[in-house]
């Protein structure tokens, strides 16, 4: 036995000494283990720390043998040597590394350019994320939707992670800024500057008319161009207003604004004689230059006469009317004024006046009038003043006494005589004693006699014997041309030839104070001015024999040409002459529509006349005649109709404000070379009268309110925005029309828009006005309607079971009181588990509270019950007679 161990022992001791010999190889009786090298796994690189082979064959390792997640240990990587029974293993330690790349959600703009990717978190082995550097691709902004891109992080250390992530486009919010606006005839105007609008967005203007944000207007789409937006709204009435810009979600604050009625801003003394009215619009010069919408008295006297002053409209600026009084009503000093300017004045929109206008002042003029320039008038010279002048003592030129003369007795303008042979070539200064202006101011600031003296600055006369030349000629017409010489000229020698031959040449008619010369031609025997055929001629002209006005020096012949052609154009309506007139006070009146063409018209046609009233009525037309213009030229149509009246006894202004339209087709005249009006149309607006604001009183009945306005109304009395209760709009789905004529409205009320039977107050806009372009009295703005009743149907709110027979209902508001009769039981439908319960009673509790009881046949109170109203004619009502809503179902509870 003893051997026998010693054997074993001898045998172990063996095994060691081969190990030591050779350690990576371990034997034992089913396969051979190598034991590799120990290692380091680096940047998670576990493939980098294995052995690829044992002595020249190839190892398979069963990579789950390592957890890359324990750190700091090691670990036995374990495999075998393919085709040689021999396995390995090898002792890892794995060092921290990049797992993962983790970013958040990645949601990028629409044609912004991608930024904040560099840095991402990185998840590593010991299951810390670390904010690192990477790098990308495929991240683009150009359009949106969802993509995909890539993350990349590389290190030594840590190893290389790349990570595909989806991301976002999404389209950049528009930003507006910098938003202006201003009003400007009716119309707003915004601007502003945007960002970040894209191919197919707009933005859109939204007017919120009176300020009522349940009332936009239809929005108007903007231009908008180099991030700059500019749009204008349509006409807007006038008031308070407000808007805002809007693209999609996207919408700025908003913003009030005004739109002005017409109005008078005020009325100034410029001096004595004239007046500037000045208006916020633009306005109509018809009604503008129509006296009769005007007042003006001095220290307390009758209003001035019309021939005491002239109107006019400023042609530059057609927002100032000028006033100018007639000489012998010129103002002194410290008169007392009063101007009226009546609301009958339309704005350039038709629009009247908001009301009328009256400005009372105290004129007071402490200014003296002061010589603005001298210039050569032919032979004499001519001085202007700033002022009209009203009285001038001694004139002196050159120290020399001179005759001077004044246009009228109050003038801007001073004439001096040259004396009978003019003035010479020269210097000469200009000295003018005891001027005064209209209201006896003179340099001094006050009324006085003595002289005061104005001295101009030198002047050269340099063109007083310059000879007379022909400054142009130009056509008149088919036969006539105009020849226009520098100076004044006496009257000239014209030869007018075509083709070489004569032609037959009138005596020439001056004008403008002989610096114009009018020339007519005509056939010469078989000479013709115009050939069959021809529509143009030119002719060779030689023009002599004419002398300078002033100095009788000759000008030297000239030869000139001038191209004639006939006239083959109709008459064209120039512009309306006048509004409609009432022509008299008879029994029938007459109302006038004239019409000014731009030439000289005849043979009127009254057949081919439509007149159109501003119903769109057709009325009949009495009469068409051709009638002078204030120069005494027949371009004039003057059309009369007996038909348009607003009363049965009509007067003078019976007829009725609005939009008339004649219709005048091809031939209703013809201009004086036969040439035929074509078919065109000319609308003429009758102004409002001297209407005042009149009074009404509203009711109402079953929901319906009556305004009996006794008066023809606009269209603005039956828009709903005009109108709001108890200082709300109107409920949708009401209405408002004319009742019989235009002179009543009617507003009917929706079902189920009043909660109960109450007084209201119905408040009318101003903007509600007559055809006359009157409006509501103050008192009337807000009228208190009775009668309004009712109408809003109880409902089913909730039931609760009360017994195994019988079921409480409770409804939105209180209930007439109810009967327990066949109808009222029928008006209920009881199901338990879907199977109908007839109802045999209906108890009314307490009156007119909102419950009842219902019996029912026995049931199983833990079973599902539901009550609803019959589909059929329901007899429960509330305390207004509004039966209860069908259909409603709930389920009771215990």
């Amino acid at each position: 036995m003893a051997k026998k161990k010693q054997f074993v022992t001898a045998a172990a001791a063996f095994a060691v000494a081969a190990s030591a010999v050779a350690p990576a190889i371990t034997a034992d009786a089913a396969s051979t283990t190598v034991r590799l090298s120990s290692d380091y796994v680096r940047g998670g690189d576990l493939d980098a720390a294995l052995d690829k082979e044992y002595k020249g064959s190839e190892i398979y390792w069963y990579k789950s043998s390592v957890d890359m997640n324990k750190l700091g240990v090691f670990q036995t990587a374990k495999g075998f040597v393919k085709g040689k029974g021999i396995r390995v293993e090898k002792k890892l330690r794995v060092l921290n590394h990049a797992q993962d790349i983790q970013p958040e959600e990645i949601v990028l703009e629409e044609g912004v350019p991608a930024s904040g990717l560099r840095i991402q978190p990185v998840l590593f082995a010991d299951g810390v994320k670390y904010n690192k550097v990477v790098t990308y691709a495929g991240f683009s902004t150009e359009k949106a939707g969802e993509f995909e891109g890539t993350f990349t992080y590389s290190n030594k250390a840590f190893g290389v992670v790349t990570k595909t992530v989806k991301y976002k486009v999404v389209a950049s919010k528009v930003e507006l800024s910098e938003v202006k606006s201003e009003v400007m005839d009716d119309v707003l105007s915004v601007t502003a500057d945007v960002k970040n609008l894209k191919d197919g967005e707009k933005v859109e203007l939204v007017v919120y008319a009176n300020r009522d944000m349940n009332a936009a207007l239809p929005a108007v789409q903007a231009e908008v161009k180099d991030g700059k937006l500019s749009v204008k709204s349509g006409k807007l009435p006038a008031g308070n207003h407000s808007f805002i810009l809007r693209s999609g979600e996207v919408k700025t604050d908003v913003m009030n604004f005004v739109v002005e009625a017409p109005m008078v801003k005020d009325v100034k003394a410029i001096n004595g004689k004239d007046h500037v009215v000045e208006f916020n619009k633009s306005v109509d010069k018809i009604t503008a230059e129509n006296k009769a919408n005007y007042e003006i008295s001095v220290n307390n006297g009758a209003a001035l006469a019309a021939a005491a002053y002239t109107v006019a409209v400023d042609e530059k600026d057609p927002t100032k009317v000028k006033i100018t009084l007639a000489d012998g009503s010129a103002l002194n000093n410290g008169a007392y004024v009063s101007v009226k300017v009546k609301k009958a004045i339309l704005d350039k929109n038709l629009k009247p006046l908001a009301d009328d206008f009256t400005k009372t002042f105290t004129f007071v003029d402490n200014s003296a009038a002061e010589i603005e320039k001298v210039e050569v008038d032919g032979s004499n010279l001519k001085v202007t003043f700033n002022d009209y002048v009203s009285a001038v003592g001694l004139v002196k030129v050159n120290g020399v006494v001179k005759a001077a003369t004044a246009a009228s007795p109050y003038s801007k303008e001073l004439v001096i005589s040259g004396g009978a042979t003019g003035l010479d070539n020269g210097t000469y200064s200009v000295q003018i004693a005891n001027v005064k202006d209209i209201a006896n101011v003179n340099s001094a600031g006050v009324a006085s006699p003595n002289l005061t003296t104005f001295t101009s600055g030198n002047f050269t006369i340099s063109n007083v014997t310059v000879a007379p030349t022909v400054s142009k000629v130009e056509k008149v017409d088919e036969d006539t041309f105009k020849i226009t010489f520098n100076k004044a000229v006496t009257q000239p020698t014209v030869v007018a030839k075509k083709n070489g031959l004569d032609l037959s040449v009138a005596t020439p008619v001056t004008g403008a104070g002989g610096k114009e010369w009018t020339v007519t031609v005509s056939n010469n025997g078989g000479v013709m001015l115009y050939n069959t055929g021809e529509t143009s001629v030119n002719l060779a002209l030689n023009i002599s024999a004419f002398k300078a006005v002033s100095d009788n020096v000759v000008g030297d012949a000239v030869n000139q040409s001038v191209t004639l052609s006939k006239d083959t154009a109709g008459p064209v309506v120039e512009a309306r002459f006048n509004e409609i007139v009432d022509a008299d006070t008879t029994a029938t009146v007459d109302e006038v529509f004239n019409i000014k063409f731009n030439e000289v018209i005849q043979n009127a046609v009254p057949a081919n006349i439509i007149l159109t009233d501003k119903d769109g009525i057709r009325r009949a037309v009495s009469s068409a005649t051709i009638v002078a213009d204030a120069n005494g030229d027949l371009t004039i149509l003057q059309v009369k109709s007996t038909a348009i009246q607003s009363s049965t006894a009509p007067t003078t202004g019976s007829i009725l404000a609005g939009t008339y339209t004649l219709s005048l087709g091809a031939g209703t005249v013809e201009d004086m070379a036969g040439n035929d009006l074509s078919s065109t149309t000319v609308s003429f607006t009758k102004a409002t009268g001297t209407t005042t604001d009149f009074a009404v009183t509203a009711t109402a009945a079953a929901n319906v309110i009556t305004l009996p306005f006794g008066t023809p109304m606009t269209n603005s009395a039956i828009d709903l925005s005009n109108y709001k209760l108890d200082n709300k709009a109107l409920p949708a789905g009401t209405i408002a029309y004319f009742d019989g004529s235009k002179q009543q409205v009617k507003i009917e009320l929706p079902a189920g828009t009043i909660a109960r039977s109450q007084d209201a107050v119905l408040t009318v806009s101003s903007n509600v006005v007559s055809e006359a372009g009157a409006k509501l009295d103050t008192a009337s703005r807000n009228q208190v309607i009775s009668g309004l009743l009712d109408n809003v149907k109880p409902t089913l709110v909730s039931a609760k079971k009360l017994t195994s027979t019988t079921v409480e209902v409770t409804f939105s508001e209180n209930l007439a009181s109810v009967t327990d009769a066949a109808n009222t039981q029928d008006d209920f439908v009881v199901k338990v588990n879907g199977v109908n319960f007839a109802v045999s009673a209906v108890t009314d509790g307490t009156a007119n509270d909102n419950k009842v009881v219902l019996t029912v046949s026995d049931y199983n109170v833990d079973q599902a019950l539901t009550v609803a109203m019959a589909d059929a004619t329901i007899n429960i009502a509330d305390m207004a007679n509004n039966t209860v809503e069908a259909k409603t179902v709930v389920t009771a509870t215990k």
